[in-house]
């Protein structure tokens, strides 16, 4: 029998109202935010007023919509409601990518945080939170019954409309997108939750 101890879960479920949005696509843009070791179009931590892609009325109906879709699905898996504390949006073209980071917050408890894939999705590439594992392993583990805890990476393929919330310290990259030779535009919308009695 095997048990699984301290697994990273990940919620994953449709955006019933992913339709009701359009977005056209912006073109290649580097809008790198400072400190980040990639190329991507990025409106991190929030979406401003001025932005050429989303209007303020259409940013703020879309974060209300998100996170009112994000508490019916924790709400329905037993947690507690949320509050969407910092969102963003991430626009790649070509050879656009982002590095490896994770979502911890110096200034507040971030609960979990989330992306909504709203066109042309890649995946979401996940590291494990420790590597410590490499010491057991050897040939042909990934065979064995324990295979899922020896995985260096999980790559997440989402379809178009799906949202994921996941621990914010769970590291993650996208990939550059010339190596799944997808359509271009693949625009993404990220967030942070906190807990709204918190």
């Amino acid at each position: 029998m095997i048990i699984d101890i301290f697994p990273t879960q990940i919620i994953c479920f449709n955006f019933t109202k992913h339709t009701k949005y359009f977005f056209r696509d912006p073109g290649k843009v580097d809008n790198t935010p400072a400190g980040w070791k990639c190329k991507v179009n990025s409106t991190f931590p929030n979406i401003p007023d001025d932005d050429t892609l989303v209007t303020p009325d259409v940013r703020d109906r879309l974060k209300i919509d998100i996170e009112s879709a994000c508490n019916a699905e924790l709400v329905r898996e037993g947690l507690m409601p949320c509050n969407i504390v910092t969102f963003w949006y991430n626009s790649y073209h070509d050879d656009q990518s982002q590095e490896r980071h994770d979502h911890m917050d110096g200034r507040r408890p971030v609960f979990l945080s989330g992306v909504y894939y709203s066109k042309n999705p890649t995946p979401t590439t996940f590291y494990p939170v420790s590597t410590h594992f490499r010491s057991i392993r050897y040939r042909g583990i990934e065979r064995s019954g324990i295979r899922e805890s020896m995985y260096d990476l999980y790559h997440f393929f989402p379809t178009e409309g799906q949202i994921i919330l996941f621990p914010p310290y769970l590291e993650h990259e996208v990939l550059n997108r010339q190596e799944h030779q997808k359509p271009q535009g693949r625009l993404t919308f990220s967030f942070n939750l906190v807990l709204s009695n918190a």
